[in-house]
Order: structure tokens, then sequence, then C-alpha cells
């Protein structure tokens, strides 16, 4: 093996920085590319897309990307079935209303339908409810 002089060393060397300086240079700017992208899903997508990366790398970063991009599917909630309940009423304030309704028809004369229906006659010069005296 021969010895190299000093000018082929130093041409050698001097072949080696350059090759770092821009290797340097490519890495700077991959930084800034990544850095300038705007948050951490779209550096992972940037990577899974960018074909001159490994098939590992690129894999790992789609897998990370995926949940972010695909919703989980999830079941659908049944929808409520609200009913309106009525107000409740106290059994006190229910048997006064009832003592009241009493009160008003007591003496009257009352007619039962065919099917149980029961319905209070007017009093003789009373309206009817139809909008018409009683004859």
């Amino acid at each position: 093996m021969t010895e190299e002089s000093a000018e082929q060393k130093l041409k050698r060397y001097e072949y080696v920085l350059d090759a770092q300086a821009d290797e340097i240079d490519k890495l700077r700017a991959e930084v800034e590319r990544l850095q300038s992208v705007g948050g951490a899903h779209s550096v992972l997508k940037s990577i899974y897309l960018n074909g001159e990366l490994p098939e590992s790398l690129r894999a790992k970063a789609a897998s990370a990307a995926l949940p972010h991009e695909v919703p989980k599917l999830m079941p659908e909630r049944a929808p409520l079935e609200l009913k309106a309940e009525p107000e409740p009423i106290s059994l006190l304030e229910q048997a006064e209303r009832r003592m009241k309704r009493a009160e008003a028809n007591a003496g009257r004369d009352i007619e039962v339908g065919p099917n149980g229906e029961v319905t209070f006659l007017p009093r003789p010069g009373e309206r009817n409810g139809n909008g018409q005296d009683e004859q």
C-alpha cells in the first residue's frame, strides 16, 4: 500500500467536508420543512407520503396518523323517547276541585248515554253550551 501525499490527503478531506456540508444543508432544510408544516399530524402525513424514506418508517407514520384521519365507528345512540307528564296535583287540591264541581252540579238533572257517559242537563234559563238558550 502506498502512502498518500499531503496534497491527496487534503483533497480527500476537502471532499469529505463538502459531502458533510451538503448533508447538513439537506438535514437543515428537512428540519425547516417539518417545523413549518403545522402540527404533529401534518409531520406524520409528510413522512408517510415521502417516497424517499424507508418503508418501515413510512408505515409507522401512517399507523400513527390513521386515528386522526379516519374517525372510529361508534354505535348510534338510541333516540330519547320523551313524553310530557301532567303536573302532579296534590290529593287535597284534587279533592277541592271535585267538591267545587259537585257543588256546581248539585240539584241538576243528569242524562246517562248508551255507553255510560254522564251529561249534566242545563238548568232552566241556563245556556246549554252550544250558544243557544234552552227552550
